[in-house]
């Protein structure tokens, strides 16, 4: 009953704010557990956004989930593709000229 949503997605026992590094404490008990003792809870926002931009998701849309002020910013910083997204697109450029 004393619990308030305050629309946050982490909350203490009565709906407020987590502390941060109470959280990334506990993720880090977590990952050592699944066998991940590297794994920070800062490493899923880059793995989010370097899966969306592998799947081909438009930089506004990526630069929105990940609240940057800009979707230039967001491709300067997670944009450098890797070899298999180079090859992926010179292919698809490849298909353009043929048709």
């Amino acid at each position: 009953p004393a619990f308030a949503d305050l629309g946050f997605v982490f909350t203490n026992l009565t709906g407020g704010a987590l502390d941060p590094d109470h959280l990334s404490h506990a993720f880090k008990r977590h990952a050592r557990a699944a066998g991940q003792p590297k794994l920070r809870l800062h490493d899923l926002r880059h793995f989010h956004a370097f899966g969306l931009i592998a799947t081909n998701a438009h930089p506004k849309i990526v630069q929105e989930r990940l609240g940057h002020s800009s979707a230039a910013f967001t491709m300067q910083v997670y944009g450098h593709g890797s070899e298999e997204l180079q090859r992926e697109a010179t292919e698809r450029f490849a298909a353009l000229l043929d048709a």
